[in-house]
């Protein structure tokens, strides 16, 4: 073969790689893509009375990105509804993140009104079929600290700086944020004997909830790995906030589907040496009675304050629930199992686990997770 002939087969070669990869970046939504999946995180703040409080509750904290809530409103109220559809199965049998989620998204109402300087009562569901329902009555003084972190609130995934605990002023200012008698807020540097409990139980909890191919599944459904399947479903943890840098993202997208194993081994390698191998500290919301739904909800509230606080603060956040969801499913199946025993040990007597987080100082800031359109979520005379 001459040299000729060499250059042209090569070049061939090259450009047919180069057409291989440039349809599968066009199919997966890499190159055609739009951001509207991200709209609402710009335009909330434009919007006006009732649809205002609606779309900053729906750019609430919330499990696995379901955005598990409806709304029924008028000119001055906003009934807060779960959404049963968006329930996530075994990964969560007892409702109690999606609770704890209603609760991130009334207290975004309640942050949303109080910037704008809304006046607002909060009626408790009772017999009603809502579980809160926020009425507008007149102005009041605008509390504005939390309404600026609503559009910057994301959760961080990524590498935070270890070397850099949180200063007493800072964890003050967390613990600040406890308003009742029914939740509590503990935190523990990683590198203490409790810190250390929470770092191996979360590590093993993670490797035993990969053997169970029924909760995978669940989750698995959820996950978003292309931007074209963002665009989609507008919903669920993706590629996008996996934590990942914009190269290893890119490469992902354009490389065959992984297999659910090497998925899964990813969460967990993730999961050690990124999640918990960097954060500098750990954090736990506690209630009295975690089958209480008004409890629940308000360690939902709670736990948007904290991330609105951190968020002002400079600081990253990241649920880390793996122990409270072997602990939910080992429930479910009846399966005995010794993680109940082990959450207690990491706090007071009388306190129960609802939530478990890390939280630092991020070495990137977060980017936003996708939102399906507000009226998916929205019925009554405003929608």
């Amino acid at each position: 073969m001459n040299r000729r002939v060499w250059l042209k087969l090569t070049a061939g070669a090259v450009a047919t790689a180069m057409c291989g990869v440039g349809w599968r970046a066009w199919t997966n939504g890499l190159i055609d893509g739009d951001d509207r999946s991200f709209e609402l995180w710009r335009s909330w703040s434009s919007l006006d009375g009732t649809r205002l409080l609606v779309a900053a509750a729906v750019l609430a904290a919330n499990p696995h990105n379901s955005q598990p809530w409806r709304f029924r409103v008028d000119e001055s109220t906003v009934e807060v509804y779960r959404d049963l559809t968006r329930a996530l199965g075994p990964v969560d049998p007892f409702s109690r993140q999606m609770w704890i989620g209603v609760g991130c998204a009334i207290e975004n109402v309640v942050v949303a009104a109080r910037g704008r300087g809304l006046g607002l009562t909060l009626d408790p569901p009772g017999e009603a079929a809502w579980v809160a329902r926020a009425r507008i009555v007149g102005v009041a003084a605008p509390e504005r600290r939390h309404l600026d972190a609503i559009a910057r609130r994301h959760t961080n995934r990524g590498a935070f700086h270890r070397d850099r605990p949180l200063e007493r002023a800072v964890l003050d200012a967390l613990r600040s944020q406890v308003s009742n008698e029914v939740t509590r807020l503990v935190v523990h540097a990683w590198d203490s004997p409790h810190g250390r409990t929470f770092t191996d139980g979360i590590a093993t909890s993670t490797a035993r909830l990969i053997e169970d191919a029924q909760f995978m599944e669940a989750t698995d459904r959820w996950f978003r790995l292309t931007p074209r399947e963002l665009m989609s479903h507008r919903d669920g943890p993706s590629l996008l906030t996996s934590g990942l840098g914009r190269l290893t993202r890119w490469l992902a997208v354009l490389a065959p589907r992984p297999s659910a194993k090497r998925s899964h081994d990813e969460w967990l390698r993730s999961t050690v040496e990124r999640h918990l191998g960097t954060a500098p500290s750990f954090g736990i919301l506690c209630v009295r009675d975690a089958s209480t739904p008004s409890q629940l909800i308000a360690a939902g509230r709670l736990w948007q304050r904290l991330h609105l606080e951190a968020t002002a603060l400079g600081l990253g956040a990241q649920p880390l629930d793996q122990m409270l969801e072997l602990a939910d499913r080992a429930r479910q199946i009846g399966r005995a199992d010794d993680t109940e025993a082990r959450l207690r040990g990491l706090v007071d007597p009388g306190w129960l686990p609802v939530l478990m987080f890390r939280i630092g100082w991020p070495k990137q800031p977060a980017p936003a997770s996708a939102r399906r359109p507000l009226s998916e979520f929205v019925s009554g005379v405003s929608s």
